[in-house]
């Protein structure tokens, strides 16, 4: 089958077997309902390019490939990419390579604005993560600030984003108390990193769906 992923300023055309993508997506298995699916030719407006590429590796491997831990803004549109696709093994795999990116660098504000630009309230899954991380990293880093230097990031990512942000540093900053040795701003009473939480953590899935983790190990429940 061939996809193009067309923006505004340019298209690409990519070639994907069309049985797998049809196995791995229902909006694909739905297409020869369709003009589309008659004509083996769908073009998507809504999918970044980058992202489409690394969610055609994921298709033929179920994994991604090293590159797709360079940048976080592609994570981010990759889990918007198969959230469309109606992918939601991929969409949960890529929220955990989200975290095991942010075990490594921090967050930025800038991202929960993308996650806000490509649709997400406040409640969805990956805005409730990317807001915890940046909440972490905000108050346990004495060197974190919002935005890289940017003081009017926190204000585009949105009324909705923002006031949840503001709701959750409150909460958070309760678990903290001034040390008494003065080498650190902060004494930690219980809040972890959740870029290191393990398991099935803020993963989608439907009534009774096991868990891709749970598949792996052979568990249910």
């Amino acid at each position: 089958m061939k996809v193009t992923i067309e923006s505004e300023d340019d298209s690409h055309d990519h070639y994907v077997h069309r049985t797998l993508l049809e196995k791995k997506s229902p909006y694909f298995a739905a297409l020869p309902r369709f003009k589309e699916g008659r004509d083996n030719h769908v073009t998507l407006k809504e999918v970044d390019n980058d992202a489409f590429e690394h969610i055609i590796h994921w298709s033929y491997t179920d994994r991604f490939s090293p590159s797709f831990q360079d940048y976080t803004s592609t994570i981010i549109e990759t889990y918007a990419a198969a959230d469309h696709l109606m992918m939601p093994k991929c969409k949960n795999m890529v929220l955990d390579n989200l975290r095991s990116k942010y075990s490594r660098k921090p967050a930025d504000i800038g991202h929960l604005g993308l996650v806000r630009m490509l649709g997400y309230g406040a409640s969805t899954a990956i805005a409730i993560y990317v807001t915890d991380q940046i909440v972490y990293e905000a108050i346990t880093n004495d060197g974190w600030f919002f935005g890289k230097g940017d003081h009017h990031a926190f204000f585009e990512v949105g009324r909705e984003h923002a006031l949840e942000l503001m709701k959750k540093l409150v909460e958070k900053s309760r678990l903290y108390s001034l040390k008494a040795d003065g080498k650190s701003l902060w004494r930690n009473k219980g809040h972890p990193d959740p870029a290191f939480a393990k398991g099935c953590v803020h993963h989608e899935h439907a009534e009774g769906e096991k868990c891709y983790l749970q598949e792996a190990e052979g568990t249910t429940g």
